[in-house]
């Protein structure tokens, strides 16, 4: 237990504080809990269930603890407290942390756990047996990539994709991403799926990456003879786009970063724009603001073969771009040029795009199901 109400504390204090019935992804997540001598002891995973946050911790050695939910009633601005038992669903956590513990022993369940943050910005975790300190631990979040290659009619195409999505999940994984997953992009409700699918897990991806042809609606995901819709945006689509919105907001944390390796995805290039009857249309600004996330992709055309060293450039800040490219935030934007860097780039307030009034948001039904017991998918793996 003491554990489960550590991991669900760090989840709060990492995020601002909000009201418990709104289950969103800025108060879940997934959590590594690292003990007093350095090694990882367990995982946790903290979902909005109703009106109440509850937290669920699983031991390397494959022990579930009781579930525990947010006491809102002694829960302050500085202090934090799970300590209220959750009703059983059935539902298991997903195995996702690596490596063991070493035979590393857990302290007995805890009534309460206090969480702060330390000047260095880690959360470190006290807990108590009434006045008696069972345990002091610090919580890691847990970092997760969803790599999506776009299904489409040439085989060729298709292996292109899948290979660059192959190689930049393993990099995300060299960096330290726990989950680096790779989704074989059929349909807009093939991710919408998955992505709600994080959410139902608590494991929120930090890093979305599409991958394939495109144009100004967005990503082109699959073929007609696949069901569901291609592509969908504020102009086409509408409504699809405001549920493909919904399971972003959803199924990542408010810190991700999306980008669309494909043609357009960032609208117009400069000498497109010069043209009287350019596509004013800027899909990547478009979900920055509706999702509050970062979202980039080139402006005109482009090739997926640049796809891993635009997402370092342009997510990371590392390295160089190739050609043009639109980073955006929701209230910020910025134009990154050829061979040009991420700070290096002026950032300015994102112009007004003038769009067709939106159709209502229709939220997907979130899965019922028990997930998949492990999440890492095996990497290039296009059956998902």
């Amino acid at each position: 237990m003491n554990r489960t109400a550590l991991l669900a504390v760090a989840a709060l204090l990492t995020l601002a504080p909000v009201a418990l019935g709104q289950s969103r992804p800025d108060l879940t997540g997934a959590y590594g809990v690292v003990g007093e001598d350095g090694r990882r002891i367990g995982q946790a995973s903290i979902s909005g269930e109703g009106d109440a946050l509850v937290l669920r911790v699983r031991l390397l050695d494959g022990t579930e603890r009781p579930a525990l939910k947010l006491d809102a009633a002694r829960t302050t601005a500085a202090r934090f407290l799970f300590a209220a038992p959750a009703e059983p669903t059935g539902t298991g956590l997903a195995t996702i942390v690596e490596g063991g513990s070493g035979g590393a022993t857990t302290p007995a369940a805890a009534r309460t756990v206090e969480v702060t943050r330390g000047n260095d910005g880690a959360l470190r975790a006290v807990l108590r047996q009434g006045e008696a300190v069972v345990a002091r631990e610090r919580l890691v979040r847990v970092r997760a990539a969803l790599l999506v290659h776009a299904q489409t009619y040439d085989s060729s195409h298709v292996n292109a994709f899948r290979a660059y999505a192959t190689t930049i999940a393993r990099r995300y994984k060299s960096a330290g991403y726990v989950t680096a997953e790779t989704l074989l992009g059929t349909s807009v409700e093939v991710v919408v799926e998955r992505l709600l699918r994080a959410e139902a897990e608590g494991h929120p991806f930090e890093r979305l990456v599409f991958i394939g042809h495109g144009g100004w609606d967005g990503p082109v995901l699959g073929t007609y003879s696949d069901p569901g819709h291609r592509q969908a945006s504020g102009v086409y689509n509408q409504e699809m786009f405001g549920t493909l919105v919904d399971a972003i907001r959803r199924g990542t944390t408010p810190a991700a970063r999306i980008f669309a390796s494909a043609c357009h995805a960032g609208g117009s290039n400069v000498y497109e724009r010069a043209r009287p009857h350019d596509n004013k249309y800027v899909w990547t600004d478009d979900l920055a603001v509706r999702t509050g996330r970062i979202a980039a992709g080139p402006a005109g055309y482009t090739s997926t073969e640049y796809t891993e060293r635009h997402v370092w450039a342009v997510l990371e800040g590392e390295g160089t771009t190739v050609q043009e490219v639109r980073w955006a935030s929701a209230t910020n934007a910025r134009t990154i040029r050829p061979k040009g860097t991420l700070t290096g780039s002026p950032l300015l307030p994102r112009p007004t795009i003038a769009l067709p009034t939106p159709a209502a948001p229709t939220p997907a039904a979130t899965p019922t199901t028990t997930p998949a017991a492990v999440v890492d998918l095996p990497l290039g793996d296009p059956a998902q």
